[in-house]
């Protein structure tokens, strides 16, 4: 049985009404960027958590240095309780051995390379595969917001649908794809709001789509933390109070 046909398992990660949560999305590879919001996370505070929201890999508007980044994520993965990372669809490029392309380079082969001009060999690409495995897929809060690298999924329709993706589906099922891949502008207000009843919660985040600053679709808000060479957002989220909406949400939105 191939790789990406087995079942995804440990998809959901879960954070209490406690402390704060610090939601960054979408590096690819700016090692600068990710050493910014490294720095605004407590590693010594259990109750402040920190989540890389997918696509830490794979550059190509600067030096890529996805390799490095991924080496200190791991090692910080490993020791950190409130350290953590969801799946990205370019992670899962290398998961499911697709091609990904980004201005006509194929980003999957593009990080090989990466690799082999660091150790000489692509035998390291294992333990990284096995890292991005390890990885949930998406994560909820006690205070009512689900995050997620891309989507909603159109194949979650039901409460059924979600519990059934949550225990069943495979790397290459669509209704985990939908969470990686589609984008923001093919849904609704209403669609979103549907969504949000299903996984009860109140408000979504999700990166995937480059946008200035924020970007709101009804109770969805769209971000990127390293995007342009204007304000780079992330969030600082409140897990003890309460949110209702994207206007809660956004009185939470951070910028380097």
């Amino acid at each position: 049985m191939r790789i990406f046909s087995k079942i995804f398992k440990n998809k959901l990660v879960s954070f209490p009404k406690k402390g704060k949560l610090l939601v960054i999305t979408d590096l690819h590879g700016n090692q600068d960027d990710y050493l910014n919001y490294v720095k605004l996370w407590d590693c010594e505070n259990p109750n402040c958590h920190i989540l890389f929201n997918g696509d830490l890999i794979h550059g190509f508007n600067i030096e890529d240095k996805s390799v490095e980044i991924l080496n200190e994520v791991i090692e910080k993965s490993e020791k950190y309780d409130n350290f953590h990372f969801l799946l990205g669809n370019h992670e899962w490029s290398h998961i499911t051995n697709n091609d990904i392309f980004k201005r006509g380079i194929n980003q999957k082969n593009a990080f090989k390379d990466l690799i082999k001009l660091k150790y000489g060999s692509i035998n390291k690409l294992k333990e990284y595969v096995q890292f991005f495995k390890s990885l949930p897929l998406i994560a909820k809060t006690d205070n009512g917001i689900f995050i997620s690298h891309g989507g909603p999924s159109k194949e979650i329709n039901s409460k059924k649908d979600f519990k059934l993706m949550l225990e069943r589906s495979s790397y290459i099922s669509k209704d985990v794809n939908g969470f990686l891949w589609e984008r923001w502008y093919n849904f609704t207000p209403e669609d979103i709001d549907n969504f949000l009843d299903i996984v009860e919660c109140n408000v979504m985040l999700v990166g995937h789509t480059p946008v200035e600053k924020v970007v709101t679709n009804g109770n969805q808000l769209i971000f990127t933390s390293s995007y342009g060479p204007n304000k780079k957002a992330y969030l600082e989220i409140d897990l003890e109070k309460k949110v209702e909406s994207a206007k809660d949400i956004k009185k939470m939105v951070k910028y380097i």
